[in-house]
């Protein structure tokens, strides 16, 4: 099937966390065959970010639910969506 890689928004609790501050709880709460290829931070307003974070996998069935399931259980984020997810050799803007 092949790999793919999914780029979600994620938005902290409280503003001052950034995706340096999350990067291990993500990576803690992944299950063994994801991982994060990248993060970046981007400011919205008083001290609050939003997180682009994309996470590689391989493409089977339930994986985006897992993944989904995954981050739903850290503490620190109120919220998050998908915001796109692509073929691994395929680059997203």
């Amino acid at each position: 099937m092949g790999y793919v890689i999914a780029r979600l928004k994620l938005l902290p609790k409280e503003p001052g966390i950034t995706g340096d501050k999350l990067h291990d709880a993500i990576q803690a709460n992944l299950p063994n065959d994801m991982s994060i290829r990248q993060m970046k931070d981007e400011p919205i307003a008083f001290g609050l970010f939003a997180i682009f974070v994309d996470i590689y996998f391989e493409e089977k069935d339930g994986a985006m639910n897992t993944l989904e399931s995954s981050i739903d259980k850290i503490d620190q984020i109120s919220q998050f969506e998908t915001v796109a997810v692509s073929k691994a050799s395929t680059k997203i803007g």
